[in-house]
């Protein structure tokens, strides 16, 4: 393999092990190496590297051993660490097994950048944010407003590095923290003005002013040094992409970058995701059915595993009255989620696709008037409000504290009450008031 030509990687890691997935999914997501989530086994076209988190034998280790491997082959990892293994440990393992894909310079920088992403917490800062940002509870953006302070930290740590001979990568983390920092900015900027919170005191104004938003220009300058290093790399692109979106004057320009990364990736099914935010584009902003269920459908054709292209493709079957295609869809979204619903380690997302998919086929099996299958399917929508239900999720990422106001804020925005009142329907069709009063508990 070339060396520093790793643009994308594979995770393949238990249903369990989503904590692991998460800290390394977002270190190489700031670095600018898309990642492919697999859970359990391999799927999707071929990276350039395979992780392999995978399970040990309760009785050999607590923790699970990191493999590594590239084209197939399984790398082991040293020994087993000693005890107190942490978040760090994970990371640096992989790394280690990665070393001979990176130039000496470059697998340096890597680390280093590596201890600044642990040092500011930066996944704990970049997760949800996007999903988070219709809350109304102040807690929630007053968390975000502390995780725009930790990458404006890193990003002048990181801007330090740079002094020497930076690499794409090393650009990327910078130009990664620039989009989150004004991501941060453009969420809390709307919840003030659409009156989400509110700020008589001028905490949030104050949080705004501490880290203006940053200019597209001096965001794009370096991923542009980025294309000039190397000019088939889609990740410059995404990003650029992403950062247009949070632009007002540029909006209606990402477009043309996320194809751009499409076109260098050969459709491949890692281009799922920005195929899928086309299609959402079409779909909010310029109104386009016919666009927006061409490109749902590139995103579902190339990553059926992508549940919520899936669930849009569904949705476009349903609207057009092709009934048995789109509920055959929405029961392949739950077998691909079904692995995770027993766990406590669900995440928002996930569990949002989980009660909407649930919600729709309820909905369509009343239309068929098989109120009893509809009552089933109800009933796991309505228990994805449960208040214990992955909380050890919330707490990991959140802590104990943030993470209850960050798992209300999530329960309200299912919107249970609906699901509720469509169960009580349906089991008023069967005469039963018993669970009439049950869907309402």
């Amino acid at each position: 393999m070339q060396k520093d030509s790793i643009r994308c990687i594979t995770i393949v890691h238990p249903p369990n092990e989503i904590k692991e997935y998460r800290l390394l999914s977002a270190f190489f997501r700031l670095i600018g190496i898309w990642v492919c989530e697999n859970v359990e086994e391999e799927y999707g076209d071929q990276t350039d590297f395979t992780i392999r988190i995978r399970y040990e034998d309760d009785f050999v280790s607590e923790w699970q051993r990191i493999s590594c491997g590239t084209g197939g082959e399984l790398k082991e990892c040293s020994p087993e660490p000693e005890v107190g293994y942490t978040e760090e440990h994970w990371l640096s393992e992989v790394l280690r097994q990665m070393e001979y894909c990176f130039e000496k310079s470059t697998y340096q920088e890597i680390k280093k950048i590596a201890i600044c992403y642990f040092t500011n917490d930066l996944m704990r800062g970049s997760y949800a944010v996007g999903y988070f940002g219709d809350a109304d509870d102040p807690r929630i953006f007053a968390y975000m407003g502390k995780s725009k302070q930790r990458f404006y930290k890193a990003y002048q740590e990181l801007v330090e590095l740079e002094k020497a001979d930076p690499s794409k990568y090393l650009l990327a983390a910078i130009c990664n923290c620039q989009r989150r920092i004004n991501e941060l900015y453009t969420v809390i900027w709307k919840a003030v003005k659409n009156g989400k919170i509110k700020d008589d005191e001028g905490i949030f104004r104050d949080i705004l002013r501490e880290h203006p938003f940053i200019p597209y220009d001096e965001i794009n300058r370096r991923l542009s040094k980025i294309l000039e290093m190397d000019p088939k790399n889609y990740a410059a692109y995404a990003i650029r992409g992403f950062v247009k979106q949070l632009d007002d004057d540029r909006i209606l320009e990402f477009v043309y970058d996320f194809e751009n990364a499409v076109a260098l990736c050969g459709r491949r099914s890692y281009a799922s995701c920005l195929l899928y935010h086309i299609g959402k584009y079409f779909e909010t902003v310029r109104i386009d059915k016919a666009f927006e269920e061409k490109y749902y459908n590139y995103a579902y054709q190339v990553n059926p595993y992508n549940y919520r292209a899936a669930y849009k493709v569904a949705m476009c079957h349903r609207r057009q009255g092709e009934h048995n295609k789109a509920m055959k869809i929405l029961e392949g979204i739950l077998n691909i989620l079904s692995k995770k619903t027993v766990l406590e380690m669900l995440q928002p997302v996930e569990c949002a696709y989980q009660y909407k998919t649930n919600s729709e086929i309820g909905k369509m099996y009343i239309r068929e008037e098989k109120y009893r299958e509809s009552i089933r399917y109800f009933e796991q929508a309505k228990a994805c409000g449960s208040s214990d239900k992955n909380m050890l999720f919330y707490n990991w990422m959140f802590g104990e504290e943030d993470g209850a106001v960050f798992k209300k804020a999530a329960v309200k925005k299912l919107n249970i009450y609906n699901c509720q009142m469509d169960l009580a329907d349906a089991y008023a069709m069967l005469d039963s008031y018993e669970g009439i009063l049950r869907a309402y508990s």
